[in-house]
C-alpha cells in the first residue's frame, strides 16, 4: 500500500510542477546504493534522471536505471520501464515490449501494473499480445536478465 502511495504523491508532485527538493547529497546516497546493486536504489535514481529530481532530466539514464532494478526483479522497477516503453521515454515507444515488463510487474504484485495492464491491452492487437506473453515467459526463464 505504501508503494501506491508513494507513487501517487510523487505523481501528483511531478504533475502539478512542485519539486521534492532532493538535495544533491541525497542524489549522491541513493547513487552509491545504485551501484552497489541495490534494486530499490536502482528505481529510485530512475525516477529521480525520469522527472529530473536532484538531477538533469534524462529518460535515456532513467531506463538504465529502472532496467538494472528490474532484472532483479523489483516490481516497481519492472513497471517503471514497462512505462518508459510504453511513453516512449528514452527508448523507442514500444507496447510489446510495454506489456511484457507490466505484465512481469503485474505477476510480482506491482499494484498500479496490475490496473494498467488491461488499459495496455486495449491499444494493441491480439498478436502483438501474444508476443509479448511469450516475451515474457522467456524473460522469466532467463531470470529477467537481457528480456529485450
Amino acid at each position: 500500500m505504501f508503494v501506491i502511495i508513494k507513487r501517487l504523491l510523487l505523481s501528483l508532485i511531478v504533475i502539478g510542477g512542485w519539486s521534492l527538493g532532493v538535495a544533491a547529497q541525497d542524489y549522491e546516497a541513493i547513487k552509491a546504493l545504485a551501484e552497489q546493486g541495490d534494486a530499490s536504489a536502482q528505481n529510485d535514481l530512475g525516477f529521480m534522471y525520469s522527472y529530473g529530481e536532484g538531477v538533469h532530466q534524462d529518460t535515456t539514464e532513467a531506463v538504465k536505471w529502472y532496467r538494472r532494478s528490474a532484472e532483479q526483479g523489483n516490481a516497481e522497477g519492472q513497471y517503471m520501464l514497462g512505462l518508459q516503453y510504453f511513453n516512449g521515454d528514452g527508448v523507442r515507444k514500444d507496447y510489446v515490449r510495454a506489456y511484457l515488463w507490466m505484465s512481469i510487474a503485474a505477476a510480482r504484485g506491482d499494484p498500479i501494473a496490475v490496473y494498467k495492464k488491461p488499459q495496455l491491452a486495449k491499444l494493441m492487437t491480439s498478436a502483438q499480445i501474444t508476443e509479448a506473453i511469450g516475451l515474457s515467459l522467456k524473460c522469466y526463464e532467463i531470470n529477467f536478465k537481457g528480456c529485450e
